[in-house]
């Protein structure tokens, strides 16, 4: 039920079919705000020795104790998979361990983000801060890869 009301929000709010399928598809694991470390590892399909490696080289923050729980915020699943990703494709951890050399410019991105997003506060009353977010990705994204293709 809540899948249909968020879909026919997002037709109405001007969205293509092509964006509401990704984030429907995103929204089940949206809905928690943190997961154990076992559900983690179901969802991810990780192993424990993985997840533990991750750990140790410092790319995921230790979970938290939530009123007797040991969690991690709902971000931390695309993070694994990601590295999870990039392992098997075959990059070591002493390259993954380099993602935190660039912490610096991933925050400059975020206070960069947080100024579209107060300026089209400004401009418009009513502002569709998913599709803003999905844009400025898109352009971060084709800024990286101009680069990389010079």
């Amino acid at each position: 039920m809540k899948k249909i009301k968020e879909i026919k929000k997002l037709k109405n709010d001007g969205f293509p079919l092509k964006l509401i399928k990704k984030r429907i598809n995103t929204i089940s694991t949206e809905i928690k705000e943190t997961f154990t470390v076992d559900e983690i590892l179901s969802i991810t399909n990780i192993t424990n020795f993985f997840y533990e490696e991750l750990l140790a080289n410092n790319l995921i923050d230790k979970p938290k104790n939530l009123e007797g729980n040991i969690v991690h915020p709902t971000a931390i699943i695309k993070l694994i998979i990601s590295y999870k990703t990039l392992v098997e494709l075959g990059v070591t951890y002493e390259t993954l361990k380099r993602h935190n050399e660039y912490k610096k410019l991933s925050e400059a991105e975020a206070y960069f983000l947080m100024e579209h997003l107060a300026d089209a506060r400004k401009n418009k009353s009513k502002i569709n801060e998913f599709a803003i977010v999905e844009a400025f990705e898109n352009i971060r994204q084709h800024s990286r890869m101009v680069f990389f293709n010079d």
